[in-house]
């Protein structure tokens, strides 16, 4: 028997794996979508029973990173905003190795008040660009928003990043 429109035939619904506390369950809803990737019920050819009607849920845009270059005095100064993941790291260091070629200095501000969410992948951009492991010989990161920063202070990469809060006085931390 068919499973009613935006219903797992696994019991599933949450748009979260099954198994994990206080998620999935018997009669819940979730776009088809989820379960056409990553759920059980697809691996066992039992996705044929979602039915054609069912709810697809809102569309999903990927996150995007913007990255604006701009000058204080002779330092450069990287605004970015939006989300840094493993997906929008190579647009931070295409700007970054941009950044080096046009002004020709390897140290370089993140201005970071713009950044609305960060992973793994982008704490290990910020590293190689602290320890001077890329394009630039270091970084400091300025006005770190709420949400980044406990991740900073969460995993103890703060302690290894060179981190203020306002650009102007990142800026001056680079011309010492």
């Amino acid at each position: 028997m068919p499973a009613p429109a935006g219903v797992f035939p696994c019991g599933a619904g949450t748009g979260t794996p099954p198994g994990r506390p206080g998620r999935g369950g018997p009669g819940l809803t979730a776009p088809r979508a989820w379960c056409r990737e990553a759920c059980l019920c697809t691996v066992r050819g039992m996705d044929e029973q979602i039915s054609e009607g069912a709810d697809q849920g809102p569309e999903v845009t990927e996150p995007r990173l913007a990255v604006v270059t701009a000058t204080v005095g002779d330092v450069p100064v990287l605004r970015v905003s939006g989300d840094l993941d493993l997906t929008t790291v190579p647009v931070l260091m295409d700007a970054v190795n941009a950044s080096v070629r046009a002004h020709g200095r390897r140290r370089i501000v993140l201005d970071c008040a713009g950044l609305e969410f960060c992973d793994s992948s982008g704490l290990n951009c910020f590293l190689q660009l602290h320890q001077g492991t890329g394009p630039v010989e270091g970084v400091v990161l300025a006005q770190v928003g709420a949400t980044v920063r406990r991740l900073l202070d969460i995993t103890g990469v703060d302690a290894a990043l060179t981190v203020v809060p306002t650009v102007e006085t990142a800026v001056a931390r680079l011309r010492t």
